[in-house]
């Protein structure tokens, strides 16, 4: 009888796994149409859910919930109003309130024997921090290997506020983009 039920148990689990397979395979095949359009929508991102959850098992625990910004930034990068911008950064807030942390790249700092956070310059010469939700959106624009760690988005916010020579802090620079200037900033600090 045993062998029977533990039988039925393994066969279960091959079953189980094979599910598991073809919702990975169907992920991999959104995650390709996403890297080749950049285009995918919320309903999409919901229909690899599944993955998403498997996946977060392996991802860092300050990162888990960083989703919710690529999809309200992905929202009001498609429909840029007041209220998708009031929406995304309270989606941010709320993160920043969870713990939620931010993948952030360092590069040597000759100057003063050290690591120094990254900057991105934009066309109008204004200098920001950049900052990942994930490290996917980090490896989109990588040209070369960057060294990174996580920073809590509430210090981050802090810091950035305090330096002078920056303007702000851009979320994901390559792909699902916020740039969030100090007045910004201040606005999600708020409670």
């Amino acid at each position: 009888i045993n062998i029977k039920n533990d039988s039925k148990i393994i066969e279960n689990r091959l079953k189980e796994e094979k599910n598991n397979l073809e919702i990975l395979k169907n992920s991999i095949a959104s995650f390709e149409k996403e890297k080749d359009s950049n285009a995918v929508t919320v309903i999409e991102r919901a229909k690899s859910q599944e993955f998403l959850n498997k996946k977060n098992e392996y991802q860092d625990e300050g990162l888990k919930g960083n989703e919710r910004i690529e999809d309200a930034i992905f929202a009001l990068q498609k429909e840029a109003t007041q209220e998708q911008l009031a929406h995304t950064l309270t989606v941010i807030r709320r993160r920043m309130k969870e713990g939620g942390q931010l993948i952030v790249a360092v590069e040597p700092d000759p100057a003063q024997a050290q690591m120094k956070l990254q900057t991105v310059r934009t066309p109008d010469g204004k200098i920001w921090w950049s900052a990942f939700t994930s490290f996917e959106e980090e490896l989109k624009g990588a040209d070369q290997v960057k060294s990174t760690f996580l920073s809590e988005i509430g210090r981050m916010f802090e810091a950035a506020l305090t330096v002078p020579e920056i303007a702000g802090i851009i979320i994901n620079p390559w792909n699902r983009t916020i740039m969030l200037d100090k007045h910004l900033i201040r606005i999600i600090m708020t409670d």
